[in-house]
């Protein structure tokens, strides 16, 4: 059984940013249309290795630094994707002049307790294995998909577990050329990871994983 990783960004937009906009009322009126002086509940997720935290409004999630805004969703079905990629656009709508270089879009999916025949896939010719006890093996390859389009797939793999990170990056100087990219691209770029997994390693059963939320209690005003 794959696990599609969905506490990790799904859209990535790289630039020159400044996070200090990018604060929960400004995030409920200018992204999600609440009204002004309405009422809204957020939450904010601390994650290791993470300087700061994801705010989570209505289940999107948005965190800024100086050279990238990552976007999340924890409910991954095609109306909260479509929200996303209409936050995304948002935000180069309103910051127009923001330096941008790219859009990342990330698919995340690991296979606990591998089997023996899917763990003999990532054998190399080197033989390793036979001269050192081999706790983690890294495997990373760059493919050009198109124009201005690679994919970075990284396996991580153990005994315990392989990782599978699908990284479709998009280079893009403008803001509008980006905006052009979004309308579906996180089903496509879905649709061609679980293919790519599947076709390679024969895994084809998907369940997602989220955040375990609360209620979100953190409330706040626009």
């Amino acid at each position: 059984m794959l696990q599609h990783d969905i506490t990790r960004p799904l859209l990535v937009i790289t630039g020159v940013w400044n996070p200090a906009i990018l604060q929960p009322p400004w995030i409920a009126r200018y992204l999600l249309d609440k009204k002004e002086g309405e009422e809204f509940a957020f939450m904010e997720v601390g994650v290791p290795d993470r300087p700061t935290p994801i705010i989570y409004i209505n289940d999107l999630g948005i965190a800024a630094s100086r050279s990238r805004i990552d976007l999340f969703v924890n409910t991954f079905d095609p109306k909260r994707c479509n929200e996303l990629e209409a936050m995304c656009a948002k935000i180069l709508e309103l910051l127009p002049h923001t330096p941008v270089t790219g859009l990342g879009v990330n698919h995340i999916f690991s296979v606990s307790n591998p089997q023996p025949q899917l763990l003999d896939k990532f054998k190399t010719r080197e033989n390793i294995e036979t001269a050192y006890r081999v706790i983690e093996q890294v495997l990373i390859s760059r493919i050009e998909l198109g124009e201005n389009v690679k994919l970075n797939l990284r396996r991580q793999i153990s005994s315990e577990k392989i990782l599978f990170d699908l990284n479709f990056h998009h280079e893009a100087n403008k803001a509008d050329t980006i905006r052009a990219l979004l309308p579906n691209v996180i089903e496509r770029t879905y649709q061609q990871a679980i293919e790519t997994i599947g076709s390679l390693y024969g895994e084809h059963d998907i369940e997602d994983r989220g955040h375990d939320f609360p209620k979100q209690e953190t409330g706040g005003e626009n």
